[in-house]
């Protein structure tokens, strides 16, 4: 058989089911990176949708983080030194991600409820800024995040960016805490 004729044998259309698979798989790979349009909200702040999104390294981002704990029976809160139980790498990124704090703040209460057998109100003191702009909060300081579930809408617990306001802290905070200052380092940290 010469070689006309191997060129001739090969079929000049698809097959229905294969020209399906590569519509919807093509679809899904223009459309997938697009889903932050549906979410409010910077996806650089929130963090939502922007993993596998065509978003990345669009920011410089610097916080500062401080994990409230206060036992929901004897109403004791105290710090808890989060920056000593993770790698200053993973700190690094923990630090500026509302999502991985939230599972963090779950853990947290969890892990205390199966120990103790109490409930656990974790609180999160975090300010944030995003390409060297006014420092803000990140997250709402009354919410108690060992609560919130993960979702796939909007997180309301997240301080929308460009919101300036100084929200109060709790009163039992107040005691408590050390302010939370200006999260942008005095020297630029060295590139990983």
């Amino acid at each position: 058989m010469n070689s006309t004729a191997r060129l001739n044998a090969i079929p000049r259309t698809l097959n229905p089911r294969m020209y399906l698979f590569l519509v919807v798989f093509f679809s899904f790979q223009l459309l997938f990176p697009l889903r932050y349009l549906f979410y409010s909200g910077n996806p650089c702040w929130t963090r939502e949708c922007h993993f596998l999104s065509w978003r990345m390294m669009l920011h410089t981002r610097y916080s500062q983080l401080m994990f409230v704990a206060t036992d929901e029976q004897t109403e004791d809160s105290w710090v808890v030194p989060v920056e000593k139980q993770m790698t200053p790498t993973q700190f690094l990124f923990f630090q500026n991600d509302p999502q991985l704090i939230r599972q963090y703040a779950q853990f947290l209460a969890d892990r205390y409820e199966e120990e103790r057998g109490r409930g656990l109100k974790v609180r999160v003191l975090a300010k944030s800024t995003m390409n060297d702009n006014q420092p803000q909060w990140m997250i709402y300081p009354d919410v108690n995040l060992g609560e919130e579930s993960a979702s796939t809408h909007t997180s309301e617990w997240i301080v929308p960016y460009g919101d300036h306001t100084e929200y109060p802290l709790p009163r039992d905070l107040q005691r408590l805490t050390r302010p939370v200052d200006d999260p942008r380092p005095a020297v630029v940290p060295p590139r990983l």
